[in-house]
């Protein structure tokens, strides 16, 4: 992750164009090991579905989004999905 004047920003690849999350810095952010990623990112590609946000975008945009989670390595995947889980997925 990386910050410019208070803005983070994820390691995505440039085929995800954006993506707003909001985090709460009062709330505890669960760190998802990186051997279990893969594994975490299988149970909730099943759920991303039916999330709020998910089911608000354009179906090829989500779909791709999917899969450049799916190239992450470990460490990225872990860290984008633990911030993701968070807040954002509920």
């Amino acid at each position: 992750m990386s910050t410019s004047d208070g803005v983070a920003s994820l390691p995505f690849s440039k085929s995800v164009d954006s993506l707003a999350i909001k985090i709460s810095l009062d709330r505890k952010i669960d760190f998802i090991r990186e051997d279990e990623a893969m594994e975490k990112l299988e149970e909730l590609e099943d759920t991303l579905a039916n999330t709020i946000w998910a089911r608000n975008l354009w179906k090829p945009a989500f779909n791709a989004f999917l899969e450049t989670l799916k190239s992450k390595n470990p460490h990225d995947l872990a860290f984008i999905l633990s911030t993701l889980s968070s807040n954002s997925l509920n």
